[in-house]
């Protein structure tokens, strides 16, 4: 009369167990690929993003000369030194694209977000790259309608 309920399990709960193991381990899986598949890309896309930056350089450097010496040149043939004004601006944009191209903005950057997440002044963001748990987190935030 209780035989089902003193015994022994099931082989289909077993097997259950396992398949249900066997997938989310398979999942956990897929997941980490796609993190590391989103991470390549990201770095392609800021190598390109850099290399476009810098092939922009050489015309943002010799179309700023050419601002720069007309500039000078109407400066000393009209005798108006007003004439000098767009040099200071020209000199501080040439000077930031070429510290974006060639320097270490990128990395002043970086080190300006890190300290923003330290002081906790921005909250919810991350620069570190997401984990699994992090993801089932979510995924049972979103079963639970938390968010």
């Amino acid at each position: 009369m209780f035989s089902w309920f003193f015994s022994k399990p099931n082989e289909n709960n077993v097997n259950e167990e396992m398949v249900k193991q066997i997938v989310n381990e398979l999942e956990a899986r897929k997941i980490e690929r796609e993190i590391a598949l989103k991470e390549a890309f990201l770095e392609r896309e800021k190598a390109y993003n850099l290399a476009e930056r810098r092939e922009s350089f050489s015309w943002i450097f010799s179309s700023g000369l050419g601002v720069l010496f007309i500039s000078i040149f109407s400066s000393i043939k009209s005798k108006n030194l007003s004439h000098l004004l767009p040099v200071i601006p020209t000199i501080g944009y040439i000077a930031y694209e070429g510290h974006y191209a060639y320097g270490n903005k990128g990395e002043l950057i970086l080190k300006s977000a890190l300290k923003l997440l330290e002081d906790g002044k921005i909250n919810g963001m991350s620069l570190d790259p997401v984990t699994i748990e992090e993801i089932n987190q979510r995924k049972n935030d979103y079963k639970t309608h938390d968010i």
